[in-house]
């Protein structure tokens, strides 16, 4: 579970500098390992941060898939 938050700390590093393929492979990975844990708050996270990733990226139907898993 530490190696999926600080995974998505860097995903978030990447994104703040624009590099926006590589955080979302970084969060990507980070999901993978979160989701066998059952933490539905921090799978949300992960989740909403692929979808900012995606609206960045003007991929809005992704994006909107990834707004699903919030609610």
């Amino acid at each position: 579970l530490l190696i999926a938050k600080s995974l998505s700390n860097i995903g978030a590093i990447y994104a703040k500098d624009h590099q926006y393929e590589k955080a979302r492979k970084i969060y990507e990975d980070a999901l993978q390992i979160i989701e066998s844990s059952n933490d539905t708050i921090s799978i949300s996270k992960i989740y909403n941060n692929l979808g900012t990733i995606y609206r960045l990226e003007h991929k809005y139907g992704v994006s909107f898939y990834c707004s699903l898993f919030l609610t």
